[in-house]
């Protein structure tokens, strides 16, 4: 019955979220509001990631969020960008690097959801967390021209997260 709620919960967020965007991008007087759907829902999936690997007991629940929002993000790519147009994305999947990182990340985040719902979390799944969030941060960083000092710090402060989890995880403190 928990993973039913859980899933429930899961896809009402879902389908709320796209909704939203979908009306942000039908009735927003932005000049450009795909690009800040995919800015912000690319940003509060890797926040989630990362906040996630140390939240404690709500790691899980930020687990869940960081997917949706991962969805999202491929969600407007698939359905805003290129209309279900199968044969132009996988040409620009081979074009432009960053989207493969992003797909890996996201492939990744699939992997530790499923897991997640099915209420079994193995400790070998934390290594692929981490492989999420370095795909992810590499999916953020090719994308930029020139790195300003605020992607500089969200590298530094993601290395200084899974450094302080690798060590905790090795001394067992």
């Amino acid at each position: 019955m928990k993973v039913f709620r859980e899933l429930a919960v899961f896809g009402v967020a879902l389908i709320a979220i796209f909704a939203g965007s979908y009306a942000i991008e039908q009735y927003s007087s932005l000049s450009d509001p795909i690009k800040v759907l995919y800015f912000w829902s690319g940003w509060l999936s890797f926040g989630s990631l990362v906040l996630g690997l140390i939240a404690g007991r709500w790691g899980r629940a930020l687990g869940h969020c960081a997917l949706v929002f991962a969805i999202l993000h491929l969600g407007i790519f698939v359905y805003f960008d290129f209309a279900f147009a199968w044969d132009l994305m996988v040409i620009e999947i081979f074009q432009k690097k960053y989207i493969f990182w992003g797909l890996l990340s996201f492939v990744g985040m699939l992997i530790l959801g499923y897991f997640s719902f099915g209420g079994r979390f193995y400790r070998i799944l934390f290594w692929l967390v981490l492989i999420c969030i370095g795909s992810a941060l590499l999916h953020i960083v090719q994308i930029q021209k020139v790195l300003s000092w605020e992607y500089w710090a969200v590298i530094l402060a993601c290395f200084a997260i899974i450094a302080f989890k690798l060590k905790k995880r090795a001394f067992g403190h």
